[in-house]
């Protein structure tokens, strides 16, 4: 298996100390982020970032994010082409594009279709990650993958299978051949906000392993990044958080393994 982190999982670090972490944690890449409240690589040039990253032996698994994508019109789609330019100059595998959480998007097919042109002259992919909550108007990825179709962009559209997100959509269905990313997550109590999810632990409510497992029997093959976004988790200590994620890991490997 594959593992990666998402720059959420630990937000204080720079650039330098994910490329830490995640070599610590024995992942293969890592997603970074552009909403941390800080300038992106604290200003440092993607080249550059390439270049340790490459040394390192890592991937730049994604670059993320247009947020409230689906919300349409010039801004996002200039949003789009600066974040394809530099997934470009990091090597970026791919872009991420999140949708409106509050149920105030738009049309998102025909913003797909308008980003289609975008994607295909860059060679670039965009994930699409549904979000789940009952207000979003893209709540699924049988949506997604219905309005991707409908375009035509199949080649430059894959979906982000999040664990957290589909447990909150109850969707059954896992579309492992149109899956680019798997985020992970867990919640060990009742809550069921972003702000509750953690490391993955033998307790956790969302049936995060299973998810994985089966994405895993029925063909995919890609990276499992753990995004975590829970206050308490992203401040610990940086040899307890290595070990809460090999944990993690090792479970959810356990779990893949066991079938």
């Amino acid at each position: 298996m594959e593992f990666a982190l998402n720059h959420m999982t630990a937000p204080r670090l720079d650039w330098r100390g994910m490329i830490a972490l995640a070599q610590e944690t024995g992942c293969v890449g890592i997603e970074f982020r552009n909403d941390l409240g800080r300038a992106l690589f604290e200003g440092f040039r993607p080249e550059l970032v390439a270049e340790e990253m490459a040394r390192a032996g890592l991937r730049v698994l994604t670059l993320g994010q247009v947020s409230r994508f689906d919300s349409g019109g010039m801004e996002v789609l200039q949003e789009v082409a600066g974040l394809i330019a530099l997934a470009q100059d990091l090597e970026a595998e791919a872009i991420s594009l999140v949708p409106c959480a509050d149920g105030s998007g738009r049309d998102y097919r025909r913003v797909l279709a308008e980003i289609l042109p975008m994607l295909q002259e860059a060679q670039m992919i965009a994930l699409v990650e549904p979000l789940g909550f009952a207000a979003t108007v893209l709540q699924t990825k049988a949506q997604a993958e219905q309005a991707i179709e409908a375009v035509g962009g199949q080649h430059h559209f894959r979906l982000v299978h999040d664990t957290f997100h589909h447990a909150l959509a109850g969707e059954a269905a896992l579309f492992p051949a149109q899956t680019g990313m798997v985020h992970v997550s867990g919640i060990d109590g009742d809550g069921r906000t972003d702000r509750d999810r953690g490391l993955v632990s033998g307790d956790d409510r969302l049936g995060t392993v299973a998810q994985v497992a089966a994405l895993m029997a029925a063909g995919y093959a890609g990276p499992v990044s753990m995004e975590i976004f829970a206050p308490e988790i992203q401040k610990l200590p940086h040899d307890t958080l290595v070990k809460g994620l090999r944990a993690s890991f090792d479970l959810i490997r356990a779990g893949v393994a066991d079938g």
